[in-house]
């Protein structure tokens, strides 16, 4: 496997990509500018594409790159966060269920009783599920394997 360096740069309607030490390529937009970077680099070297990676860097403008940079920061730690909480919420119900029934700890949390027992059941203590943001909503949210044929089930909203 390859690993290689690209810069892209907007030039109108297209990117225009300099894959270091190979050579320049163009695309539309910056999906395609990666993969014909990728193809440039293949029939440069003749290695297979499947073993080529290349680490494409849009040029932004040091304004725009920062703000990238810091909205991707934000977004890892808020995934952090919306992470702990989800773990420190799981605790507070198992603690809560020994001492009152799942209605009562619905309506203190503000929950439905479903949700209450998605929250205790094994399936979330082996980390059940994967964290995503929502690129509609910026909503985060907690996607659990429901399925016994191993489909992926319900989307579940974390507080």
């Amino acid at each position: 496997m390859s690993i290689h360096e690209a810069a892209a740069r907007r030039e109108g309607a297209l990117w225009v990509v300099t894959v270091d030490g190979v050579g320049v390529t163009q695309g539309r937009n910056l999906k395609q500018a990666q993969e014909v970077a990728v193809d440039l680099v293949a029939v440069m070297t003749g290695e297979d594409a499947a073993d080529i990676v290349v680490a494409l860097t849009p040029d932004l403008g040091e304004d725009l790159t920062g703000q990238l940079a810091e909205s991707r920061r934000l977004s890892a730690q808020a995934l952090q966060v919306q992470a702990a909480a989800a773990e420190a919420t799981r605790r507070l119900v198992e603690a809560l269920r020994k001492r009152m029934t799942g209605r009562d700890v619905a309506a203190l949390l503000g929950v439905s009783e479903q949700r209450v027992s998605q929250l205790v059941s094994p399936q979330h203590h082996k980390g059940g599920g994967e964290v995503s943001r929502s690129t509609t909503t910026g909503n985060f949210a907690r996607h659990t394997n429901t399925g016994r044929d191993g489909r992926m089930g319900e989307v579940v909203p974390h507080p």
